[in-house]
């Protein structure tokens, strides 16, 4: 309840001893906030490696915040072939975000425009994290 009411300080205090014993949903509040700065140094780099621990353990919106750091190359080497296969495994899991992701210049090559909902249509378990 700290996260939510933006005691961000706090929450990190609850939060990181969870993490670190790999709780789920707390890898993924500790990754959001290392990857945002909230009450935390801001580290993308570390960011990716809690977003996968996360996504690792079945928290799909750890899945879907880490194929948008990957689609724009936040804190590792952008590849949208990657990202594609991580909104994959949020969408084959029920997460379905409310917008689109694009990288790069518009109208240009690399530009790239993510459908979440599109991409599993109907398919199952797409992609494993552990090709990650």
């Amino acid at each position: 309840n700290e996260y939510q009411q933006k005691n961000y300080e706090k929450a990190w205090w609850y939060l990181q001893p969870l993490a670190e014993g790999q709780h789920p949903v707390a890898l993924f509040y500790v990754a959001r906030m290392v990857e945002t700065g909230r009450g935390v140094d801001k580290d993308e780099a570390r960011a990716v490696g809690l977003y996968l621990r996360a996504a690792r353990l079945g928290v799909s919106t750890a899945a879907d915040n880490l194929g948008l750091m990957v689609l724009r190359g936040q804190g590792v080497e952008k590849n949208p072939a990657a990202a594609a296969q991580l909104f994959q495994i949020a969408a084959s899991a029920g997460q379905i975000p409310h917008h689109h992701a694009t990288c790069g210049k518009p109208g240009g090559d690399d530009t790239v425009r993510v459908n979440w909902i599109a991409l599993c249509n109907g398919r199952q378990h797409c992609v494993e994290v552990s090709k990650f």
